[in-house]
């Protein structure tokens, strides 16, 4: 009987890290498809800047048909520099393209949802970061903030990311949030469905985080209706 009950442990033991492994294998793929889709972003953003390379000369010739009052060829040149050119504006919060595309994406989607985004990042070299790493922990922290703040009153998402001592880099996340998060011991509690992905956002964090020693806590503000995510990364130097 006893022998029976231990087989059956190992058995439900297996299948449940066996799950769970598929699981992270899982948001790492997505990680690494998100990391090709921002690559993209990237191409269109060096597109924008040979356009604005070329502008003298676009203008010059936009000028000239304007001289001879030659309204269609005006109109045909404009709708060519559309077609010749990938253009898509991408704001430049950081030095590191990957982190634009990034902030961009969801600069859109905050906009359209009338969400009050504020980002601020220092002069911070990401190098030490792999690009699967940067995109996992920036992307999962902007879709839990973009889904918490579209439920709220306030709809307010801040992003902060500055250096520590000379070690250190920390990435603070604040966003409205008018429903109480299940906090533990300072450790976030997901109400997700186990059997989503996205609720495996916070354990591919917390996997990256332990990756380059750092830490991560988590904090709600009952009075001001706001959760915070910090997370501290240590600089390989």
């Amino acid at each position: 009987m006893y022998s029976n009950i231990i087989v059956f442990w190992v058995h439900e033991s297996t299948i449940r890290a066996e799950q769970q492994n598929a699981e992270l294998k899982l948001q790492q793929q997505k990680s690494e498809i998100d990391t090709a889709y921002y690559s993209i972003l990237q191409n269109q953003y060096e597109s924008s800047n040979i356009l604005i390379h070329d502008i003298k000369r676009h203008l010059m010739s936009i000028k000239e048909l304007s001289e001879s009052n030659d309204n269609d060829g005006i109109n045909q040149y404009i709708e060519n520099l559309y077609g010749n050119y990938d253009i898509k504006y991408i704001k430049k919060y950081s030095s590191n393209n990957l982190v634009n595309a990034i902030i961009n994406r969801y600069l859109s989607t905050f906009k359209e949802s009338k969400i009050d985004f504020f980002c601020d990042i220092r002069d911070i070299d990401f190098s030490f970061m792999s690009d699967n790493d940067l995109t996992a922990i920036l992307d999962n922290l902007l879709e839990n903030a973009f889904e918490a703040s579209n439920k709220s009153t306030d709809k307010k998402v801040e992003l902060l990311i500055y250096p520590t001592n000379i070690n250190y880099v920390t990435i603070k996340l604040n966003n409205s949030c008018d429903t109480t998060p299940i906090l533990n011991n300072g450790k976030l509690i997901t109400t997700k469905e186990k059997s989503s992905i996205h609720g495996y956002g916070i354990k591919s964090i917390k996997r990256i985080v332990k990756n380059y020693d750092g830490n991560i806590s988590f904090e709600y503000d009952e009075l001001e209706n706001t959760f915070c995510v910090k997370i501290v990364l240590k600089v390989n130097n």
